[in-house]
């Protein structure tokens, strides 16, 4: 099934797994999920999204299996939720009042971050994995818009789908194995 790899820092990624998150802040959707309504707002086919955690500093520690501690992100797919709601964000005056309290940021850091339009993800039905996933259980295609095991059929024809080897910037469409 196609879904989106998002990459989410590890303090995000505590509070979504905590549950005090309930919707992850993003420039840009997958407009291959979330299309233009025709009365104004999104009309969105509710898609996976699976949750890459970043490499970079986490206040809470990683301890291992021998003892080790590290106060870094796991570097792996850490779980996966469904999106099944956009919401516009800029002008940020048309969201819901609670969405800093949703994203758990200020309207200040939201504004920041976007610098201009954005998007709120609402987080519905998530999953904690109890063993994270590697980045290369998954594939991805580039060119074909009809999935990975289409891939060869169609003129967009890359020769298949390939794992993916590198997180993503923000997110990127995949196929989980």
């Amino acid at each position: 099934m196609k879904g989106v790899l998002m990459s989410i820092r590890p303090e995000w990624c505590e509070l979504i797994a905590s549950g005090k998150k309930t919707v992850e802040v993003r420039k840009t959707i997958p407009r291959e999920f979330v299309h233009d309504g025709f009365y104004g707002g999104y009309v969105i086919e509710p898609f996976k999204v699976y949750i890459y955690e970043t490499q970079g500093y986490s206040a809470t520690p990683q301890v291992f299996e021998d003892g080790t501690t590290i106060f870094r992100g796991r570097g792996k797919v850490i779980g996966e939720f469904v999106c099944d709601e956009v919401v516009e964000l800029a002008p940020l005056n048309r969201a819901d009042d609670t969405v800093e309290e949703k994203a758990c940021m200020s309207r200040e850091e939201i504004v920041r971050y976007l610098k201009g339009k954005g998007y709120a993800w609402h987080i519905s039905d998530l999953v904690i994995y109890d063993k994270p996933k590697e980045l290369n259980e998954f594939k991805q295609c580039h060119k074909c818009p009809y999935g990975y095991e289409e891939c060869t059929r169609h003129e967009y024809s890359c020769n298949g789908a390939y794992n993916v080897q590198n997180p993503p910037q923000s997110w990127c469409y995949v196929y989980e194995m």
